[in-house]
């Protein structure tokens, strides 16, 4: 399981990878079923709508995450329930030197315990 005792989302990302550097069946893991693999990394069950996608680049082979253009969002205004669900939100993407990269995208997620 990942160190609970973080700065902040970069630190988890690091493990991910590193663990991942370390651990073939973990690697495996991550890009089979990474949601899973991330949350029972992180104890904690993440947002059923959420997707994650794990990415391993190769020497010929490389990703770029193009981000959703802000203009062209046309969402309604939030309530403020809706708010307190996704304050705090994050996403982070690793790009490693081997080139495993992890994007995730985490409305409301809270610090891991």
């Amino acid at each position: 399981m990942i160190d609970n005792d973080f700065d902040n989302l970069k630190d988890i990302e690091a493990q991910l990878i590193e663990r991942a550097w370390q651990d073939e069946a973990f690697r495996q893991a991550l890009l089979s079923n990474p949601k899973a693999v991330i949350e029972a990394e992180l104890g904690n069950k993440l947002p059923e709508e959420l997707q994650i996608t794990v990415l391993e680049e190769t020497p010929n082979l490389i990703y770029m995450v193009l981000p959703m253009n802000p203009d062209q969002l046309t969402e309604p205004d939030l309530s403020d329930e809706e708010l307190d669900l996704v304050a705090g939100g994050s996403m982070f993407t690793v790009m490693g030197p081997n080139r495993l990269s992890v994007c995730i995208i985490c409305p409301g997620a809270k610090k891991p315990r």
